[in-house]
């Protein structure tokens, strides 16, 4: 993301509040807005303009994206027909809450349940 913004100036970057938030924080420093679990493209789409120079970047987390993001976050970006960017990150659990398992999980968990 560094070199794209290097190459293409900066963007405007969402996220919601996974493990992946820190990278807004130093060294990293990308990112410009937070919100609540799956929400990080919900809060980008109001940068999705027909006349916006650039797309929206948003990130949202496995464990966020089954939470709130498949219906907040992807179906709002559907039915507005959203050209932003949109990174799910999956590490395959519910990390920032306590490794929970998730829909998208790998672990063969005996007592595994959604």
């Amino acid at each position: 993301t560094k070199l794209v913004e290097q190459e293409l100036g900066k963007h405007h970057i969402a996220s919601d509040i996974g493990c992946h938030l820190f990278s807004i924080m130093p060294p990293f420093e990308l990112g410009a807005t937070t919100m609540g679990y799956g929400l990080g493209p919900a809060s980008a789409s109001a940068f999705n303009s027909p006349d916006a120079k650039r797309r929206s970047i948003s990130f949202v987390g496995d464990g966020g994206f089954w939470h709130n993001g498949l219906t907040s976050s992807i179906g709002n970006a559907v039915f507005n027909k959203n050209d932003g960017v949109i990174v799910i990150v999956d590490n395959f659990y519910s990390a920032a809450t306590g490794g929970q398992d998730i829909l998208s999980s790998r672990a063969g968990n005996k007592t595994k349940s959604t």
